[in-house]
């Protein structure tokens, strides 16, 4: 999963996942994710699907949605002490 930048500076998650070589039964499974999405489209605690491709050519599926962010609070969340300009930004769309 990355974080990524469209041109309007607006900020996503993007999940990138190898196709190659997976099962019958994975592809369904990641083809059930995105129509699972696109049914709760309009439920606030879900994430929203914003977009998907299946790139034939690279064996690829990538999957454009809004970010799920945690609360500091959250057992989960990353540490809030990290530098946001350190290491890798974001990707820009």
């Amino acid at each position: 999963m990355y974080q990524v930048m469209a041109e309007n500076s607006k900020m996503f998650a993007l999940k990138r996942v190898k196709l190659e070589g997976a099962d019958e039964a994975a592809i369904a499974g990641y083809k059930g994710e995105i129509e699972l999405l696109k049914k709760l489209e309009n439920v606030d605690r879900v994430v929203r699907l914003i977009d998907y491709q299946i790139d034939e050519e690279k064996q690829c599926l990538y999957v454009v949605r809004s970010l799920n962010r945690l609360l500091p609070s959250h057992p989960n969340a990353p540490p809030t002490n990290k530098d946001p300009s350190a290491g890798n930004g974001p990707w820009r769309l």
